[in-house]
């Protein structure tokens, strides 16, 4: 259990490691061009899509980069986070994240 333990902090240090490069040069395509845009260095509200459910792994990946899992959307992969700003790329360089988006109250139409 313990070895277990120790295996997964390595490899979720070994990620955060591994793209502290990237977050520094350019913004990920898997952001959405308004999150991207955002000029925020505070926690923001996002929707992280995923191809598959989301591992432990992941959700503890989001943890320990400051993130806070608000909600989860099984039946399309996602979860609703509030994460620092500083840390989408890292969270997008996850090959199983499909998309990230901002999180954004949605109003009724009428027509």
């Amino acid at each position: 259990m313990l070895r277990s333990g120790l295996r997964i902090a390595f490899f979720l240090s070994l990620l955060i490691a591994s793209t502290t490069a990237i977050n520094a040069q350019t913004t990920s395509s898997k952001i959405s061009p308004d999150l991207a845009a955002e000029p925020s260095t505070a926690d923001v509200p996002v929707i992280v899509q995923y191809y598959k459910a989301p591992s432990t792994l992941e959700t503890g990946l989001l943890g320990l980069l400051g993130g806070v899992v608000n909600l989860v959307l099984g039946t399309i992969n996602a979860l609703v986070v509030t994460v620092p700003y500083r840390n989408l790329n890292t969270i997008a360089a996850n090959s199983n994240v499909k998309y990230i988006s901002l999180d954004r109250a949605v109003n009724a139409r009428q027509t």
